[in-house]
């Protein structure tokens, strides 16, 4: 008996390792928490690495933009399939502004997936105002 509840144990502490070892990847929602997350804890580095595309900003400005702005809180509202595996993640965020006032704001996300690997994909296209594309 003793043998058969040790088992158990050590089947259920693997499985809580596995599950609490998870990556960047799972889903487009799971990247962009995590990547939310990364900004709203000023982990730049973190953020920094989950971005692609064309146009990703030069790293120390990217650093600035973070560091002049606080993102208090975020919401995912809402996820959209587009073409060629591209998935639009639609996010409800507030940052503090001037005297402590939180301003709400709402973001698209663009993710694609390379590999295992959720990526955003970073745009500065004028056709896409609050478009981030991750690759």
């Amino acid at each position: 008996m003793k043998k058969k509840l040790t088992m158990v144990l050590v089947f259920l502490l693997l499985t809580i390792s596995i599950m609490g070892c998870s990556t960047q990847g799972e889903s487009p929602e799971d990247t962009v928490s995590q990547y939310l997350a990364a900004i709203k804890n000023k982990e730049v580095d973190k953020a920094y690495e989950m971005l692609g595309g064309s146009n990703v900003p030069d790293k120390d400005r990217f650093k600035a933009s973070i560091e002049r702005h606080q993102l208090t809180e975020f919401k995912i509202l809402e996820t959209q399939e587009g073409e060629n595996g591209v998935v639009s993640v639609k996010v409800q965020y507030k940052i503090q502004g001037a005297k402590g006032v939180e301003i709400p704001n709402e973001l698209t996300l663009s993710l694609e997936k390379k590999g295992d690997k959720w990526g955003i994909i970073f745009s500065n296209d004028s056709s896409s105002d609050n478009q981030i594309t991750i690759k």
